[in-house]
């Protein structure tokens, strides 16, 4: 049998394997996943689940993905490709959004735009970042602000209460 370390049930970092808690933003996210033709933003602090929450609501509800890093070369250039072609790519997540160039961030707030506008059913994008990275796409098109649910996931108190309480 092997044993389960603590470090593994109380996971700093990563994608948790024991103890995922549904953020309070869970279902409505998931309800973004899910409706076509809408691009979804995914914003909030460094660390607080924004990509495991993502994980977990594509893994409990079956629906393939593509997941790409601002953070990786290589996932920069298919990102670029994306910008080029895209059609009948799927569910494509960009993690680190926040990351890119000004230029691609405009790229896909027109994308965005287009896909909402068509109600593609061909591409649905994920995308995530720091805090207010919605908002830099809608300042780059201002009339994508009703064309994309931005999902902000915040830290709970008892997360606060617990970090503050942390000592080593």
């Amino acid at each position: 049998m092997n044993s389960i370390l603590l470090e593994d049930v109380y996971c700093d970092s990563g994608v948790p394997q024991y103890t995922f808690v549904e953020p309070s933003e869970y279902t409505k996210t998931k309800v973004a996943l899910r409706t076509k033709g809408r691009g979804v933003v995914v914003e909030g602090p460094s660390g607080i689940g924004k990509t495991t929450c993502i994980k977990k609501i594509l893994e409990d509800t079956r629906i393939p993905a593509t997941c790409l890093s601002a953070r990786i070369a290589d996932d920069i250039e298919c990102i670029e490709f994306l910008l080029q072609d895209p059609h009948d790519v799927g569910v494509v997540i960009i993690d680190d959004f926040h990351l890119l160039k000004e230029e691609t961030k405009r790229a896909f707030s027109d994308l965005l735009k287009v896909l909402a506008d068509e109600a593609r059913e061909d591409i649905k994008l994920i995308l995530i970042g720091i805090n207010r990275a919605g908002e830099c796409l809608v300042q780059l098109a201002p009339d994508l602000n009703n064309r994309i649910d931005t999902i902000k996931i915040q830290l709970r108190k008892s997360q606060s209460l617990l970090q503050k309480g942390k000592t080593y």
